[in-house]
């Protein structure tokens, strides 16, 4: 417990001077003024872990009001005007409905007539029909605004960490040259566009959109409606690049094999599961620093020892938030962070609390081993991520741990169906065509599960914003609670062999129903809607470049 405690003490000294704006020596000094204490009810050694904790306190203090008071970049001068820079594409295509958006790295811009040196970004929004590739040198022409400050969330600031420090709608966009050829990160940038495009062939729409974002993250080509739907029953971190979600396809992939190849063996589809993920995410930070945290759970199921990697997380935080600053406020990574530790904390006591209750009512055995560790990952990941989600979303789902249950072993199948799909079809797009019939379906069962659960009654409830200061209290009270079930292992129920006649009977049951329902979702997807509306329709396509016409029967 002693690694997770200083770095417990590393991010509140980020958090004093971040949510407060104290000085920079006051945590430290909460931790060694409570040593002398320490020393007289538990020793010296009690009394020198707080004076460590004190000292990496006041450095990660001292570490983040180094980097919040660092100057913005040269080209927030320009901000609020017309003006002409010279740069160079720095991401991906973040595609829309209609639209991508691309950051540039500003080199140069135009002031007075006469050309400067700058620094800084920009993110632009242009029509999907300027295809700009990563490091091609461009010149924009239009206006600089100040990126927009949202009621739910301060948007400028969140760009602002990325040295962003404007936004250009529909800007003039010439292109000066050729982008870097051979260069890893335009490699990649290409690479994961054309598995993007092999993914829009495979699948149709919302499908398509939807694998596209577990694999790699891209759902901007989601519906509205669906997306909403997603958020409203905890699902949205489905689509989204982040540490918690690629732990439960790794550690499930690991629990799905080891009764089967051994626990050695089993490292071995999990190991592929987290450098596919890596691989088709782009190998990004965000992406590199999401498989960090899954390598960390995988490490700890495959030394049978969950909880070691709470050590490992601990330190992975320090140092990342070291090197970068800026993630302490990022939800997304504080959401990895808590989840991934919710995981390794709470997922034993879950998993012992629902065997328990399936032994109560007589169903120990009967009850796959593997449903347990789904419900215990599932439910542990949301308890850790609750007081975040609270105030970063002003929204709690009260059916995602229903929903997530039965959906995260079919979001392992999508993701590996997906990206089977996506890698085949760039090779050969028949065969792509031939695995996304087969992906189609586990990925409209979690469509299916998110409209159905977001339909339901108070599904999701709106909570009052009580700033961050509140959840830092409730982290706190969080951290309360996983300090006993961290230091305690969970008990172990006693192996009751069940009547092999009821175990037979129930898992046939089980099988039978769920071919039946296997049978029902192909004949509802795929056979019913097959013979049309019944009715003859015409619809008139306005698409821009000319007109069509789209006849239904």
């Amino acid at each position: 417990m002693t690694l997770p405690f200083l770095a417990a003490a590393w991010l509140l000294g980020f958090a004093v001077v971040g949510v407060w704006d104290a000085p920079v020596w006051v945590a430290g000094a909460w931790f060694a003024a409570a040593a002398p204490g320490a020393w007289a009810l538990r020793g010296r050694g009690a009394a020198a872990l707080l004076g460590a904790a004190a000292v990496l306190a006041l450095l990660g203090a001292w570490r983040f009001e180094g980097w919040a008071s660092e100057p913005l970049p040269d080209l927030a001068r320009s901000v609020g005007g017309e003006v002409t820079l010279a740069g160079r594409i720095d991401s991906e295509p973040d595609p829309g409905l209609t639209t991508n958006r691309y950051h540039v790295r500003v080199e140069r811009v135009e002031d007075g007539g006469v050309w400067r040196d700058t620094d800084g970004r920009v993110l632009i929004t242009v029509r999907q029909t300027d295809d700009l590739g990563y490091g091609t040198p461009v010149r924009l022409s239009g206006r600089l605004e100040a990126p927009p400050e949202l009621e739910a969330f301060d948007y400028r600031a969140f760009l602002a960490r990325r040295d962003v420090v404007g936004t250009m709608s529909f800007p003039r966009v010439e292109r000066t040259g050729e982008g870097p050829r051979g260069s890893p990160r335009a490699l990649a940038a290409e690479m994961r566009l054309r598995l993007d495009r092999s993914m829009q062939a495979a699948l149709p729409e919302p499908a398509a959109a939807l694998g596209s974002g577990i694999v790699m993250g891209r759902d901007g080509t989601m519906p509205r409606e669906l997306t909403q739907a997603f958020r409203e029953t905890g699902l949205a971190h489905f689509v989204a690049v982040s540490g918690s979600n690629i732990a439960l396809v790794t550690a499930l992939a690991f629990l799905l094999f080891v009764p089967l190849v051994g626990r050695n063996w089993a490292t071995v589809p999990a190991t592929a599961s987290l450098v596919l993920y890596v691989f088709l995410a782009g190998a990004e930070e965000t992406v590199v620093r999401a498989g960090i945290m899954a390598l960390i759970v995988l490490v700890g199921f495959w030394l049978g020892r969950p909880r070691s990697g709470l050590a490992a997380l601990a330190a992975a935080a320090v140092v990342m938030t070291a090197a970068q600053p800026r993630l302490a406020l990022e939800a997304g990574f504080q959401l990895s962070v808590a989840s991934t530790a919710g995981l390794i904390v709470f997922g034993p006591w879950i998993r012992y609390g629902l065997a328990w209750v399936a032994a109560r009512v007589g169903a120990a055995g009967v009850v796959p081993n593997v449903l347990l560790e789904v419900a215990s990952l599932s439910l542990a990941a949301w308890v850790a991520a609750l007081p975040i989600i609270w105030v970063t979303f002003g929204q709690v789902s009260l059916i995602g741990p229903l929903v997530n249950i039965p959906t995260v072993p079919v979001f392992a199948i999508a993701f590996w169906l997906s990206g089977a799909a996506a890698i085949a079809g760039a090779v050969w797009e028949p065969a792509g065509w031939a695995i996304g019939l087969v992906a189609y379906y586990p990925l409209a069962f979690i469509i299916w599960m998110a409209e159905a659960g977001a339909s339901l009654p108070r599904a999701a409830v709106t909570v009052p914003r009580f700033g961050a200061e509140a959840a830092l209290l409730a982290t706190v009270a969080l951290g309360a609670l996983a300090w006993p079930a961290y230091r305690y292992l969970a008990p172990r129920l006693a192996d009751r062999e069940p009547r092999r006649d009821v175990v037979r009977t129930v898992r046939a049951a089980a099988l039978a129903s769920g071919a039946g329902a296997l049978v029902a979702a192909i004949v509802a997807v795929s056979v019913w809607p097959a013979g049309g509306p019944g009715t003859l329709q015409v619809t008139v396509l306005d698409v821009g470049q000319g007109d069509a016409i789209l006849v239904t029967t």
